[in-house]
């Protein structure tokens, strides 16, 4: 997934552009609930505070299924181009060939993770009551990493001008994750401002 324009965590998000991370994964869901997909590899995304603007994934299907894969990919692709044509209109997912992986996720644990960031929000949670236009609550799906050990790290960024709100969206995140049997660690962040729009 590539030619998304991305943008800031904060100042760009409630402009609705498309998380790579999460069109990826969608297809990938599509692809492995129609055939059998092994997945390789998955990567998306770099920084904390970053919407996503590319993704890749490395997945293995049988011979006899790759032209309905790349079917599949040509109506998907219509669909999402059509969903994001104003906001993101260079969109681009491509699919090509790859040498034969000597390795791959086990099943459970790629279906677990795929269903797990499908889950995951992304974007504007909530917002303001007081001030029209205004997000209040907000999070990311910054970046899947695959890493050596057979480690797959998902950061995910939350903000809110409430503190309480900003909790309830960190639960419910960190939520997901457990569900999903992820091990989740939290930073100690740093707190909102609400405005006050009597000042």
């Amino acid at each position: 997934v590539k030619g998304l324009k991305g943008g800031h965590s904060g100042c760009d998000i409630h402009l609705g552009r498309g998380n790579a991370n999460k069109i990826l994964n969608r297809f990938l869901t599509q692809t492995a609930a129609t055939h059998d997909l092994y997945l390789c590899e998955i990567n998306g995304g770099n920084m904390h505070n970053a919407i996503p603007r590319e993704a890749y994934a490395v997945f293995a299907i049988p011979e006899d299924a790759k032209h309905a894969v790349r079917t599949a990919l040509n109506v998907f692709t219509t669909d999402i181009k059509n969903e994001y044509s104003t906001v993101d209109p260079d969109l681009e997912l491509i699919l090509e060939s790859e040498t034969l992986r000597a390795s791959a996720i086990d099943k459970d644990t790629a279906t677990r993770l795929l269903k797990t960031i499908y889950a995951l929000p992304h974007g504007v949670y909530a917002m303001s009551q007081e001030i029209p236009g205004l997000v209040e609550t907000s999070t990311n799906l910054a970046s899947i990493k695959q890493l050596e050990g057979n480690t797959i790290r998902i950061g995910t960024s939350q903000r809110s001008s409430i503190l309480s709100a900003c909790g309830n969206i960190v639960t419910t995140v960190r939520s997901i994750f457990e569900l999903g049997e992820a091990e989740v660690q939290n930073n100690e962040g740093y707190p909102g401002w609400k405005p006050n729009p009597k000042s």
